[in-house]
C-alpha cells in the first residue's frame, strides 16, 4: 500500500506541474507532515495518542483570498487488540498480545480565506469535506480480522504560509477533522464460538469507530 500511495503522489505532483502553464491562475503543491491526535479513547485505548501524517495538497488561489484545495493524506499505527474478560478494565475488556495494524487515508477538498496578512506570512481558516478510508489488519480471533471501510466527514482547517520567496512557500497548520466509521453488519456471532488455546470464547462484536481527529505539522511547498 505504501508504495501504491507514494506512486499516487508523484504521479499527482507531475500532472500538476504538466497543466500548470496552462492555467490563468497560479498553482500550488504542498508536502506536509506531522501527527494526528485521535480524540476517542476507544482509538487510544488500542492504538498510540499521536499517529504520523503525511500529505499531499494542490491549491490555487481566487482573487488573493480565496483558496480552493484538494488534499490526500496517509496516517498508520499499530497496537493491541481488545479482548473480553479483564473487569479491571472500562467494559470488562483488556489488551491482548495479538496485533492490530490501523491505515487511513482521508481525500478532502473545500476552500481557505485569508484574513490577514503581514511580513510575508499569510494567515488561512478554512473549511471542507472529507472521504476516508479505513484498513484494519487484525490478528486477533475475537473480531473480524480484515476490516474494509469508507466514510464522510468534514475537516475545519487554520494555517500560517510564509512565502519564503516568490515560488516556495513554508506552512504550519492546524486542523480538527470528523469521521465516523459505521460497522453495522458486524454483528455478535451468538451461535458460533471461537476456540483459541483450548477455550471457547464468544466473536466480539465491532462498534462503530469515531476517528475524530486533531491534525498538526509543517509543509513545504512550490508554486507554479
Amino acid at each position: 500500500m505504501k508504495k501504491t500511495i507514494a506512486l499516487f503522489f508523484a504521479s499527482l505532483v507531475l500532472a500538476t506541474s504538466a497543466f500548470a502553464d496552462s492555467l490563468p491562475f497560479p498553482m500550488t503543491v504542498a508536502i506536509k507532515g506531522g501527527g494526528l491526535v485521535p480524540l476517542s479513547d476507544n482509538v487510544t485505548d488500542i492504538y498510540s495518542d499521536v499517529f504520523p501524517l503525511v500529505e499531499l495538497e494542490v491549491s490555487t488561489v481566487w482573487n488573493c483570498h480565496w483558496k480552493p484545495w484538494m488534499n490526500v493524506g496517509y496516517t498508520w499505527d499499530s497496537g493491541h487488540s481488545v479482548c473480553e474478560g479483564d473487569e479491571d478494565h472500562s467494559d470488562g475488556l483488556h489488551l491482548c498480545h495479538n496485533k492490530t495494524d490501523i491505515r487511513v487515508i482521508p481525500l478532502s477538498f473545500g476552500v481557505d480565506y485569508m484574513v490577514y496578512s503581514i511580513c510575508d506570512i499569510d494567515f488561512h481558516v478554512g473549511a471542507g469535506a472529507s472521504y476516508s478510508w479505513l484498513k484494519i489488519h487484525d490478528k486477533s480471533p475475537y473480531v473480524h480480522q480484515h476490516i474494509d471501510k469508507g466514510a464522510w466527514g468534514a475537516i475545519a482547517r487554520a494555517s500560517a504560509v510564509y512565502n519564503w520567496c516568490n515560488c516556495l512557500f513554508v506552512e504550519g497548520f492546524l486542523n480538527y477533522s470528523y469521521t465516523n466509521f459505521e460497522f453495522r453488519n458486524h454483528h455478535r456471532h451468538s451461535n458460533s464460538d471461537v476456540v483459541t488455546d483450548g477455550d471457547i470464547c464468544p466473536y466480539t462484536e465491532r462498534h462503530d469507530l469515531n476517528f475524530s481527529n486533531l491534525q498538526f505539522g509543517i509543509g513545504l511547498g512550490y508554486t507554479f
